[in-house]
Protein backbone atom coordinates (compact mmCIF):
# COMPACT_ATOMS: atom_id res chain seq x y z
CA UNK A 1 0.00 0.00 0.00
CA UNK A 2 1.30 3.46 -1.12
CA UNK A 3 0.51 5.74 2.21
CA UNK A 4 1.18 9.55 2.15
CA UNK A 5 2.06 10.89 5.49
CA UNK A 6 2.00 14.35 6.07
CA UNK A 7 3.99 15.67 9.21
CA UNK A 8 6.53 12.89 9.28
CA UNK A 9 9.06 14.88 10.85
CA UNK A 10 7.02 15.47 13.86
CA UNK A 11 7.22 12.97 16.86
CA UNK A 12 4.30 11.43 15.94
CA UNK A 13 4.75 10.75 12.08
CA UNK A 14 8.23 10.58 12.70
CA UNK A 15 7.20 7.27 14.91
CA UNK A 16 4.27 6.76 12.09
CA UNK A 17 6.31 6.58 9.18
CA UNK A 18 8.96 4.17 11.06
CA UNK A 19 6.59 1.69 12.16
CA UNK A 20 4.43 1.58 8.67
CA UNK A 21 8.08 1.79 7.05
CA UNK A 22 8.13 -2.84 7.34
CA UNK A 23 5.20 -3.44 5.35
CA UNK A 24 4.32 -0.40 2.85
CA UNK A 25 5.24 2.00 1.26
CA UNK A 26 6.02 5.54 2.60
CA UNK A 27 5.71 8.94 0.98
CA UNK A 28 6.18 11.76 2.82
CA UNK A 29 5.40 15.78 1.89
CA UNK A 30 7.79 18.49 3.34
CA UNK A 31 5.97 21.06 1.66
CA UNK A 32 4.94 24.23 4.11
CA UNK A 33 1.38 23.17 5.41
CA UNK A 34 0.13 27.11 5.43
CA UNK A 35 0.64 27.42 1.83
CA UNK A 36 -1.87 24.45 0.84
CA UNK A 37 -4.48 25.33 1.60
CA UNK A 38 -6.16 24.60 -1.94
CA UNK A 39 -7.01 21.27 -3.12
CA UNK A 40 -5.08 21.29 -5.95
CA UNK A 41 -1.97 21.85 -4.43
CA UNK A 42 -2.14 18.20 -2.94
CA UNK A 43 -2.62 16.54 -6.13
CA UNK A 44 0.74 15.95 -7.45
CA UNK A 45 1.45 14.44 -3.44
CA UNK A 46 -1.66 12.03 -4.53
CA UNK A 47 -0.74 9.99 -7.78
CA UNK A 48 -0.55 6.67 -6.69
CA UNK A 49 -1.47 7.08 -2.96
CA UNK A 50 -3.96 4.68 -1.62
CA UNK A 51 -3.64 6.50 2.31
CA UNK A 52 -3.32 9.45 3.83
CA UNK A 53 -2.43 10.57 7.30
CA UNK A 54 -2.52 13.55 9.07
CA UNK A 55 0.10 14.11 11.67
CA UNK A 56 0.54 17.72 11.19
CA UNK A 57 -0.27 20.06 14.51
CA UNK A 58 0.84 22.92 16.33
CA UNK A 59 0.19 23.51 20.38
CA UNK A 60 1.39 27.05 19.61
CA UNK A 61 0.36 29.58 17.23
CA UNK A 62 2.92 32.48 15.06
CA UNK A 63 2.31 35.06 13.07
CA UNK A 64 2.70 32.20 10.22
CA UNK A 65 1.41 29.19 11.55
CA UNK A 66 -1.94 29.82 12.92
CA UNK A 67 -4.33 27.12 14.41
CA UNK A 68 -6.89 28.26 11.48
CA UNK A 69 -4.51 27.14 8.78
CA UNK A 70 -2.88 24.88 10.04
CA UNK A 71 -5.68 22.48 11.80
CA UNK A 72 -8.74 23.43 10.05
CA UNK A 73 -7.76 25.43 6.18
CA UNK A 74 -5.01 22.70 4.70
CA UNK A 75 -6.21 19.70 6.35
CA UNK A 76 -9.85 20.39 4.92
CA UNK A 77 -7.76 20.89 1.27
CA UNK A 78 -6.14 17.81 2.07
CA UNK A 79 -9.10 15.90 2.33
CA UNK A 80 -10.66 17.38 -0.42
CA UNK A 81 -8.20 16.46 -2.84
CA UNK A 82 -8.10 13.27 -1.64
CA UNK A 83 -11.97 13.08 -2.70
CA UNK A 84 -11.45 14.24 -5.92
CA UNK A 85 -8.77 11.80 -6.65
CA UNK A 86 -10.22 8.93 -4.98
CA UNK A 87 -8.06 8.39 -2.14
Amino acid sequence: MNILIVGSRGFIGSHLSDALMSYHNIHVCNQDFNKMTEPDRWFPFLENIDAVVNCVGIIKESKSRTFETTHYKAPVALFQACEQKGV
